[in-house]
């Protein structure tokens, strides 16, 4: 108080009002005040979405719409502002203002999805997000900090979500790398990609573009994709509830719920009562296996570009090992599975005994056993 009453830092602060109010604004300074008029206008607009989203009177679909929006309405203002007034984050920031310019220079629509027409925004966000990885941990925060700024807290509870929901999406890129063993399929790092080199081939053909998307979606490999990418997340809810609830929160997902398990007994699929545990791990629908005993995520990593019968009987070979290592007969084991001895040792010595020994999860081994015993005492 003393020194803020000091008529000498009164005079100084009077001398810096007067020059800071008739200084001649450059262009630059023109350019940062429109810069932030924009940012601080949105955050208005951002906060009115907040509260409408925690008072459920908007809809998390239509609240990302916006938040999108306006991610994408800063970005064309702010390439304007740069182009008209020459702006520069300072000549000792070198590094940093190019990543800046990196980031905003990654445009939403080179990331169309092909199977929706839309933008793929998981994608956008993941390729702007990549332009800062080559900065220093300091200038990184740096950055972060610049583009950040006035994110609501609501923005960072999102933001924040989806980096603990990136392993839910990567299984799309899972599927695909698996796939990608395939020669045909080998060149092209995402489906999207490979469906753009169909989607020119048609067109250089002749082929109408309206005619090019309904060919496009009708592809097996389409189909193949989405159907595994979405047996493959259905379990992953499964067995991730805090990721199960993320979903329904920003994405307006239903919670997922645990099936009855189907095992195939013979030529017949019938349903068996298991524990919780048990249809925790399982795989709804999962068409992987003949013997739907029990599906374990890492085994059927191995086996998604695959599917073949030899596979399927390898898979048999672990499961009829499982139930071995568990002191079963072979006898009672094919009763069981409605199969002949033989065939029993046969798909055991398909079954390698390092991926055997790999599945050493006591649960998953008890799982097998319970649902094993359930089709024996109920004669199935």
């Amino acid at each position: 108080a003393v020194i803020a009453t000091d008529p000498r830092v009164q005079n100084a602060q009077e001398r810096l009002e007067h020059e800071s109010r008739y200084r001649v604004k450059t262009k630059e300074g023109i350019g940062f005040e429109k810069l932030e008029g924009t940012r601080i206008a949105q955050e208005k607009l951002q906060l009115e979405d907040d509260a409408a989203l925690a008072a459920d009177e908007m809809a998390s679909s239509i609240w990302k719409d916006n938040y999108r929006g306006r991610q994408m309405e800063f970005f064309a203002r702010r390439d304007q502002i740069v182009n008209d007034f020459g702006l520069k984050f300072g000549k000792d920031k070198a590094g940093v203002n190019a990543a800046i310019d990196a980031y905003f220079s990654i445009n939403g629509e080179d990331f169309k999805n092909l199977m929706t027409g839309g933008v793929d925004w998981d994608r956008f966000f993941a390729a702007r997000d990549a332009t800062l990885e080559g900065l220093s941990s300091t200038n990184l925060q740096l950055v972060k900090s610049y583009l950040r700024r006035y994110d609501t807290p609501t923005v960072t509870a999102f933001r924040k979500a989806q980096s603990d929901l990136d392993e839910y999406w990567a299984i799309e890129d899972l599927v695909w790398s698996r796939l990608r063993e395939n020669e045909e399929f080998n060149p092209y790092l995402n489906l999207n990609d490979y469906l753009l080199n169909k989607m020119q081939s048609l067109a250089d053909s002749g082929v109408p573009l309206e005619e090019v998307s309904r060919t496009l979606s009708r592809l097996d490999i389409v189909n193949k994709v989405t159907s595994m990418v979405s047996k493959l997340r259905n379990r992953y809810r499964l067995t991730h509830p805090d990721a199960d609830a993320l979903l329904g929160k920003w994405y307006g997902l239903s919670p997922v719920r645990p099936t009855k398990p189907v095992c195939q007994v013979g030529d017949s699929m019938q349903t068996v009562d298991a524990p919780p545990e048990y249809v925790r791990y399982r795989d709804t629908g999962c068409d992987l296996h003949s013997a739907c005993l029990t599906c374990p995520l890492p085994v059927c990593k191995e086996e998604l570009s695959h599917g073949s019968r030899a596979i399927n009987a390898r898979m048999r070979g672990l499961q009829i090992g499982l139930l071995v290592s568990e002191g079963h007969s072979v006898r009672w084991i094919a009763q069981v599975m409605g199969v002949t001895t033989r065939s029993i040792y046969k798909s055991m010595a398909l079954g390698k005994s390092s991926e055997l020994n790999s599945l050493t999860d006591r649960p998953k081994r008890d799982m097998l056993t319970v649902v094993a015993r359930s089709v024996a005492t109920n004669g199935r």
